[in-house]
């Protein structure tokens, strides 16, 4: 398990991933971004759930157990984030409700 408390000096696996945070907060105030907030969170979430999905093999159950929130509430972040039941990106199509499967799929 991963411990995001360090002591000065040290450094987690999190903490070096944190410059692709920084990395996209600078691009996001750059380009001078509305609601930054709600964009970084939005991004943050749908790469967490993606990566969480995954690693239990689309099993929501285990996720919503892996992030300590309820199935409901991963289903709820699922929809808002535009990412199917397993973790994938939805296309246009099924972001807007639109989506038709062709007759044989």
């Amino acid at each position: 398990m991963i411990s995001v408390a360090t002591n000065p000096g040290t450094e987690t696996s999190v903490q070096r991933d944190l410059p692709d945070l920084r990395a996209l907060m600078d691009q996001l105030l750059t380009a001078g971004t509305p609601d930054l907030y709600r964009v970084l969170l939005g991004t943050v979430d749908r790469v967490a759930l993606a990566a969480v999905l995954r690693h239990v093999g689309g099993n929501q159950v285990r996720a919503s157990e892996v992030l300590g929130i309820s199935r409901t509430t991963l289903r709820g972040k699922l929809r808002a984030a535009g990412l199917s039941a397993d973790g994938r990106r939805k296309n246009a199509g099924e972001l807007n409700g639109t989506h038709r499967p062709e007759i044989g799929q």
